[in-house]
């Protein structure tokens, strides 16, 4: 069909704007970005979670209660795993500039 003779202009235009962007998305790899930054953020959430609301004193929750010792192991473990998964991902890259 032809661009002019189209009763829905606005329609294809807006079709032909997003097989664009899609298309730049998929082959610039920037999608590979955009996905470990939201892996990265589902993994930081459970432990933001954890983060006791203010309460106007800083001495709200006490690290020698059972409540923040169970904050502070949340929270190291969900820095072990960012940890983890950035040192992975780096490995991998490294891993597969050298072997190409």
């Amino acid at each position: 069909m032809i661009f002019d003779e189209s009763p829905k202009k606005a329609a294809l235009f807006a079709d032909g704007v997003a097989s664009i962007a899609r298309q730049w998305l998929l082959r610039s790899g920037l999608w590979k970005w955009a996905l470990a930054g939201i892996g990265g953020l589902l993994t930081l959430l459970p432990g933001l979670a954890l983060i006791p609301k203010p309460s106007g004193s800083l001495d709200a929750v006490r690290l020698d209660t059972p409540v923040g010792f169970v904050m502070v192991i949340a929270l190291a473990s969900v820095f072990a795993v960012s940890l983890t998964l950035i040192l992975a991902v780096t490995w991998f890259r490294f891993a597969g500039r050298r072997r190409a």
